[in-house]
């Protein structure tokens, strides 16, 4: 299970960004956070928990994509969230 501070900034920036899905940094931010328990949850076993994590860090990176508000950082994640996946579905 992830640490209370991780769990803690995920709910930040997931409340943060339901209260403005327009705001690109938050939505990048609660990705971010998407993709890092998705690593964590995968170191940890769990792979149908990371698949959803990686599910749902790729939706909101591929939303800020389509808007034109994805950043090259966040670029390289998608690519990274894409290899974790494809990691996953050899397993």
């Amino acid at each position: 299970m992830p640490s209370k501070p991780m769990r803690t900034a995920r709910t930040i920036a997931a409340k943060l960004a339901a209260q403005d899905p327009g705001n690109a940094q938050w939505q990048s931010d609660l990705a971010t956070s998407w993709g890092r328990l998705g690593y964590v949850r995968q170191a940890q076993g769990d792979l149908t928990g990371a698949l959803q994590a990686y599910e749902d860090a790729r939706r909101l990176l591929r939303l800020l994509a389509e808007g034109g508000k994805l950043n090259a950082e966040r670029e390289k994640w998608i690519f990274w969230i894409e290899r974790q996946l494809a990691a996953l579905a050899q397993r």
